[in-house]
């Protein structure tokens, strides 16, 4: 199973030098998004390297093809580095994919309702050209990396020039990335300030499902504790048990929520952005937290598999309002970043993830013989056994 991590890495030095190199590419996302609007069919669904061949050579003149269709983009983009030409059709190119196939969506509808002799009261999907996107730089041509310095090719004085760039030290083996195979960086600017987003990527096996010695971690996701774990042996016996709380945590996420309705009773219809982002913040490292103890506690016991609780959809119950409302939908939100979390820590140590629906599962025997008819209070405890596991 392949694996991938990003790994974010601020600029230092020498960093406002590539807002020109932005702005031009961003400048050519919309004029290849109006090519492909215009050249490519509906019916074509090739892959991508024949579209940007083919948008390629309408757009970029050379000694084989002089005359190209699109003759102002070298001259509205001069010297345009081939790595980022051929980048920003690939994105363009796949900015376009998503509405071609729901305009052909629409318009199945719409035969479909005409058929019927109704009226679609959907509107067809608007394809957008205004998009914001950053630039991948290619190896050897666009990027180069030596001794903490990278070395970038930026527009400056009206020409492309190399720039050397120091980047902030970050240790991979606390990322967890040191031994993984590394991608082409992405050059990215986020509040102001530019960062290189490198992409490792890691072939790891997962555990066989047809080994008896298998061991499973039960997660519990709860309301008082923030997750109870239990260990469970093949045969059904129950090894090491954990609970993980986060009481301060919570405490402070309840009096994050009162807060933000408080501001919101006062002002009707306000957005909070201020304390909606100290909830998401929070949110995140509780998140965070409890994913790091479960698969840290998983790791202690060589466990193979981690069992959770299939959520589905959220469901607000009746009679919730206000600040309860809300601390209720945070809490759901809560409960899936942790599994997806876990998920994506537990396949990059070769653990396999299983959803369990929990609905029901106490009436089956712990012994695998099929439902019980007495002694429900007793077998309720034993609900987690082994044949109505579905490892994925």
């Amino acid at each position: 199973m392949k694996q991938r991590k990003t790994v974010k890495i601020k600029t230092v030095k020498n960093a406002r030098s590539f807002d020109k190199t932005l702005e031009i590419y961003s400048n050519a996302l919309p004029y290849l998004l109006r090519i492909c609007r215009a050249e490519l069919d509906m019916p074509y669904n090739e892959p991508n390297k024949p579209a940007q061949r083919m948008i390629e050579l309408m757009i970029h003149a050379s000694k084989k093809n002089p005359n190209p269709k699109y003759a102002d983009f070298d001259k509205l983009l001069y010297k345009f580095p081939s790595c980022l030409r051929r980048a920003a059709i690939t994105s363009a190119h796949g900015k376009w994919q998503p509405w071609r196939s729901n305009n052909l969506n629409w318009e199945k509808e719409r035969s479909e309702a005409i058929e019927r002799h109704e009226k679609l009261y959907r509107k067809a999907p608007a394809c957008q050209f205004d998009h914001k996107d950053f630039p991948v730089l290619c190896k050897d041509s666009m990027f180069k990396q030596e001794n903490g310095i990278a070395y970038i090719k930026a527009f400056k004085s009206n020409d492309w020039v190399c720039r050397d760039v120091e980047l902030r030290k970050v240790d991979l083996k606390k990322r967890g990335a040191a031994a993984w195979k590394p991608f082409n960086p992405k050059l990215v600017k986020k509040g102001g300030k530019h960062y290189l987003r490198f992409t490792f990527e890691k072939e790891t096996e997962l555990h066989s499902k047809k080994d008896l010695d298998a061991r499973i971690l039960s997660v519990d996701l709860g309301l008082a504790n923030t997750a109870a774990c239990g260990v469970m042996d093949r045969d059904g016996t129950v090894a090491p048990r954990k609970s993980i709380k986060q009481a301060a945590e919570k405490d402070h996420f309840h009096h994050l929520a009162n807060q933000l309705k408080k501001f919101q009773r006062r002002a009707y219809g306000a957005k909070c952005t201020r304390h909606r982002n100290k909830n998401r913040g929070l949110q995140t490292q509780l998140a965070n937290d409890a994913s790091h103890k479960i698969i840290q506690f998983a790791e202690e016991d060589n466990v193979d598999a981690i069992v959770f609780e299939c959520l589905g959809k959220m469901k607000v119950p009746k009679g919730m309002f206000g600040a309860k409302r809300l601390r209720f939908k945070l809490h759901c939100r809560r409960k899936a970043g942790i599994q997806n979390k876990a998920g994506q820590m537990a396949h990059c140590r070769g653990m396999r993830l299983s959803r369990v629906l929990a609905a029901g599962a106490s009436k089956y025997a712990f012994d695998g013989s099929g439902e019980a008819e007495e002694r429900r209070e007793k077998i309720c405890a034993h609900s987690q056994q082994a044949g109505i596991i579905t490892l994925i």
